[in-house]
């Protein structure tokens, strides 16, 4: 009875030593990071993430946080202890081994690897990046002479894999982007910032829309973004010129200056849509696409039409 009881006391005192270790006891910085990062899913998604990301990022964060601050305390185990503030940490304390809390973070970490598995590659790419930064912020404290810019890295790291998950690609400046529609693909030049600038078209009524730019979020409506390669063009700096300087612009017209004529111009200075010359070639195609947009209720679930 005795050796159960003391077993049991043991056994609480290991946990609490845990639970202390990944600053369960002090849950202000997983609020301080879940703010940045379902902010960004929440903008990406267009206020309509689903919930499964919700989740993800969610316990995504909980673990990573505490995995970071496992390793934190792993690489100041010889200098917390002369510090009031950290004194009474559990390795500071000798509560717990140091590679008990190698061993923590690490499982932490990987748990929160398997969540990241049913995101898409480009989170999955961007994960290790966050793994990393995780791990060397600890040291940036000794070597840097600015190493809370490097946690601002880590805390707002979220962001970016937020935006990778709901567009499954982080577009690059002067990147030619597509998202699909009900009836045909839309087009825009990604400007940087989570900028895009295209041809409105027909998205707000009967009478065309100019030229203009808008976020990410509003362009893409949460669907997935996908990036036309081009061999050749001009520079990154011109194609966000030339995309910029026809902000305003008010001649949209379907066949001959839609939102991929204008890309297709920016990128390489041609006037062309390959929807459009696939449509003329098959009249039929086009027939159909037309019939669905015309139908009733069709405007409504073509979203943003061209």
């Amino acid at each position: 009875m005795f050796r159960s009881g003391r077993l049991t006391e043991e056994i609480h005192a290991r946990i609490n030593a845990y639970e202390r270790l990944v600053r369960l006891d002090k849950p202000i910085g997983i609020l301080l990071l879940l703010w940045p990062t379902l902010s960004a899913l929440w903008i990406a998604a267009h206020g309509r993430p689903r919930l499964s990301l919700v989740l993800i990022f969610t316990m995504g964060t909980v673990l990573m946080r505490s995995a970071g601050c496992a390793v934190n305390d792993w690489a100041d185990r010889r200098f917390d202890a002369y510090v009031a503030r950290t004194a009474g940490r559990p390795l500071a304390l000798g509560e717990i081994h140091g590679w008990e809390a190698i061993a923590v973070g690490a499982v932490l970490a990987f748990c929160a690897f398997l969540l990241v598995l049913a995101t898409n590659k480009m989170t999955i790419q961007l994960s290790f990046a966050a793994l990393a930064i995780t791990v060397v912020y600890p040291f940036c404290k000794r070597f840097f002479t600015l190493p809370q810019a490097c946690l601002g890295i880590a805390f707002s790291f979220g962001i970016p894999m937020a935006f990778a998950a709901v567009y499954d690609v982080v577009p690059p400046l002067a990147a030619h982007i597509i998202v699909s529609r009900t009836w045909y693909a839309h087009h825009g030049i990604h400007t940087g910032a989570g900028r895009v600038v295209h041809y409105r078209g027909l998205s707000r009524g009967w009478r065309a829309g100019p030229v203009e730019e808008v976020s990410l979020a509003e362009f893409s409506r949460g669907r997935r973004i996908r990036v036309r390669s081009h061999d050749g063009g001009y520079s990154i700096e011109t194609v966000v010129a030339r995309a910029r300087s026809r902000l305003g612009e008010d001649g949209y017209r379907l066949l001959s200056n839609n939102c991929e004529h204008f890309c297709e111009w920016c990128v390489h200075g041609r006037n062309r849509s390959l929807q459009i010359e696939q449509w003329l070639a098959r009249p039929r195609r086009m027939l159909l696409a037309a019939l669905r947009f015309l139908a009733p209720g069709g405007r409504a679930a073509a979203g943003i039409a061209k």
